[in-house]
């Protein structure tokens, strides 16, 4: 999940380190908030909510 105009920097650095851990699952939905939160990012946010509840 990335905020601002710096996290997607932040969010690929992130995820780089973590790639590195065993048995680690990260989710592939990406959110990105711009301050508020819109249609864009709603939509985002309930294709992660429904990722993290499929298993």
């Amino acid at each position: 999940m990335e905020n601002g105009s710096w996290a997607p920097a932040a969010a690929r650095l992130m995820r780089a380190e973590l790639e590195k851990m065993k048995e680690l699952r990260l989710c592939e939905t990406d959110v990105s908030l711009r301050g508020a939160l819109n249609q864009t990012s709603e939509a985002q946010m309930d294709a992660l909510v429904a990722e993290l509840c499929a298993e």
